[in-house]
């Protein structure tokens, strides 16, 4: 008998512990309802989509049903030494395990927004404005806010890096294999990168998601380079080879370079979930609206932006709200 313990001892222990993981790595169990926002939109302000689409109030006992969706919001700054940022690069991620979809917008760095104390300026300077008087905290805060005052949602989660973090990461996980429908001719580098599948590295990358003077759409079709480029980013870390490897890439990347609420434990239970994910549902969109000029009350001059169609954005953000 005691011979059939001492065998079954190590099995039974790492079948325990392969249970805890499962349940404390499970997605569901980490993303649950009582995550708290880090910002909240006001939905007594006037001049936004609140004036047209009030957020529904659900009863405690229906939320307690439900798996609630969370946002992610993804910010790319142009950070050069001691300067203060602008962000170059607003992505917000909405992930909604109960449906296992995805949905992810591009906000051109561009539009019009109002902020708190300017009045009407582009949504990229927020970063810097938030960081002048908070730091690099207060640049957060305040593009997570603006953010979540376009798309009148709340945003849990926020991952920030620099150019140099970017580049770093890309290099650290070894390159990626990215795949292009149709040649991109990179400017700051004076080279082509051609159709196909290539292995890229994080220079190169950091030079394709912000080339925009060469393609047609311009500023949009920036936005669907960054967008294949963090899917294909995705792909690599959900390999095997990857995810064996994923915690210490994690500690090396948040201890130096990456600014996130995230801790390793949650990033693991995401590329868990994103490993399940069916083909297709990760949903790409762009924000609605058209060019135009305006007057800027922090340059006191005539600038480019980009007026968003609050018609359409009524749809689309209630994609985004939890």
């Amino acid at each position: 008998m005691k011979t059939w313990i001492k065998y079954l001892t190590l099995p039974i222990l790492l079948l325990c512990l392969w249970g805890y993981l499962h349940w404390y790595i499970n997605p569901v169990q980490r993303f649950d309802i009582t995550h708290t926002p880090l910002v909240k939109p006001d939905i007594t302000k006037k001049g936004n989509v609140a004036d047209e689409v009030a957020l529904e109030e659900v009863a405690p006992e229906e939320v307690a049903a439900e798996i609630k969706p969370f946002n992610v919001l993804i910010l790319g700054i142009d950070a050069r030494k001691q300067e203060v940022s602008r962000t170059d690069v607003i992505m917000l991620v909405n992930v909604n395990l109960k449906n296992k979809a995805v949905h992810v917008i591009s906000i051109p760095r561009d539009t019009r927004v109002e902020l708190p104390g300017i009045g009407f300026t582009k949504i990229n300077h927020a970063h810097l404005l938030g960081e002048i008087t908070g730091g690099n905290e207060g640049g957060t805060i305040a593009s997570l806010q603006a953010v979540s005052e376009l798309l009148q949602c709340e945003i849990e989660y926020y991952v920030k890096l620099d150019f140099v973090a970017f580049s770093n990461f890309i290099d650290t996980i070894g390159g990626i294999e990215i795949e292009l429908d149709k040649p991109v001719w990179l400017s700051s580098a004076r080279k082509t990168l051609p159709v196909g599948k290539q292995h890229i590295d994080g220079d190169t990358a950091l030079k394709l998601v912000r080339e925009r003077y060469s393609l047609p759409d311009g500023d949009f079709g920036r936005q669907k380079l960054q967008f294949l480029v963090l899917e294909t980013v995705a792909h690599e870390l959900l390999k095997p080879k990857s995810l064996l490897k994923l915690p210490a890439l994690v500690n090396e990347a948040t201890k130096n370079e990456v600014d996130t609420n995230f801790n390793t434990s949650d990033i693991i239970s995401l590329a868990w979930m994103f490993k399940k994910l069916p083909s297709g549902s990760i949903n790409h969109l762009q924000l609605p609206g058209q060019g135009g000029y305006a007057a800027d009350p922090l340059v006191q001059s005539v600038l480019y932006y980009w007026f968003p169609d609050l018609e359409q954005m009524q749809e689309i953000s209630e994609q985004f709200r939890n």
